[in-house]
């Protein structure tokens, strides 16, 4: 199993879903503003997020993010920021929220009270 820390796709095309890098061990994930976003490009379930226990930081925006924030709560979050693009849509509380040890938390273009 690979053991890759840090990935960060910033401004690159990306296609694909989230659960293909759940088996790298990942602690900080970065997926900002990919070029030509569609339904059929970075899909990001919230809930495929669930496995990736070593996560510290998560950082989508303008993805295809869509869920509820709840199916982050067991992780152990220092950093959250999402963001969702047109295709995606975020929903939860910020109780959703509070097991997390989050230093850092943005929220931007969600449905998030």
């Amino acid at each position: 199993m690979p053991h890759l820390k840090v990935l960060a796709l910033v401004r690159v095309q990306v296609t694909g879903s989230i659960p293909r890098v759940q088996g790298f061990g990942l602690e900080h994930l970065t997926i900002r503003d990919p070029v030509h976003v569609t339904e059929n490009q970075v899909d990001i379930p919230l809930t495929a997020l669930q496995e990736m226990r070593h996560l510290f930081t998560l950082d989508l925006a303008n993805a295809n993010v869509h869920g509820d924030v709840e199916a982050l709560a067991h992780l152990s979050l220092e950093e959250l920021v999402l963001e969702a693009a047109s295709s995606g849509h975020i929903t939860g509380t910020l109780h959703d929220l509070l097991g997390m040890p989050l230093e850092t938390l943005q929220l931007k273009d969600c449905d998030v009270g």
